[in-house]
């Protein structure tokens, strides 16, 4: 499987990453259900991470992003 860049700004109430459109679409169904931290993914609470720090000059690839949930 190819890992392609994904058009993702580094902050903002609507970022457009693929990975969180799917899972509010419920792509990923039953399989997912927590985040990165462990704790419970709501279509309300989902937001996505990245492994290495963007700030770090780390690309928005699927390879660096994991889903978490939005603290405030």
């Amino acid at each position: 499987m190819e890992i392609n860049p994904v058009p993702c700004q580094s902050f903002g109430e609507a970022y457009p990453c693929i990975v969180k459109k799917l899972f509010k679409a419920g792509a990923f169904g039953d399989k997912v259900s927590r985040g990165f931290y462990g704790d419970i993914l709501t279509v309300r609470n989902v937001s996505v991470e990245h492994l290495k720090p963007f700030s770090q000059s780390h690309r928005s690839d699927l390879s660096n992003l994991v889903l978490a949930t939005r603290k405030k």
